[in-house]
């Protein structure tokens, strides 16, 4: 009888400690599409501005992503993400896409240029291959990472994981 009793308060404390980790993970993901709702609607920023928030977000995510020990509660996490932001990170990247387009090549070198010396293209080139390595087995967090990577790409953000997509063979 002494054994169950004090089995319970360890059950119980790890049923807290499961629980409080799934809201934070909630109020997390929330906070995320909040912030990308309000940038991909907002007509006071710019493109680069908008894309910029993007890649702040998505590093922030990566983050929480790989501090989740289980990859399967972790790609969960990442699958939600997905699901949650897909519309509004498709609008900012189609919005940022329209306005690159227009750019003549010095424009977008110098746009290239300004970008390498973001603080969250530094974490992203950092983070995008660890985040690969740990979730490579499920397509959402591959093709999320590979979404806003192709938007990069072409203003010589390099070093973004690319070896590793193409060992696994899911480069576009």
């Amino acid at each position: 009888m002494k054994k169950i009793f004090f089995a319970f308060p360890i059950l119980f404390a790890l049923i807290m400690a499961s629980s409080c980790a799934s809201s934070k993970q909630a109020l997390r993901l929330q906070n995320h599409k909040n912030q990308l709702q309000r940038v991909a609607i907002d007509k006071n920023l710019n493109p680069e501005q908008k894309l910029d928030t993007l890649i702040g977000n998505f590093v922030e995510m990566m983050n929480e992503g790989l501090s989740i020990a289980n990859p399967k509660r972790g790609a969960k996490y990442i699958k939600q993400y997905n699901i949650d932001n897909q519309q509004n990170i498709r609008y900012i990247i189609d919005e940022f896409a329209g306005y690159a387009n227009k750019l003549d090549r010095a424009q977008k070198i110098s746009m290239g240029v300004s970008m390498l010396l973001k603080p969250h293209i530094g974490d992203m080139i950092r983070l995008v291959p660890k985040f690969i390595r740990k979730y490579r087995r499920y397509k959402t967090a591959l093709d999320i990472t590979r979404q806003i990577k192709g938007q990069l790409l072409p203003f010589g953000i390099k070093g973004l994981g690319d070896e590793i997509f193409d060992k696994i063979g899911t480069t576009k």
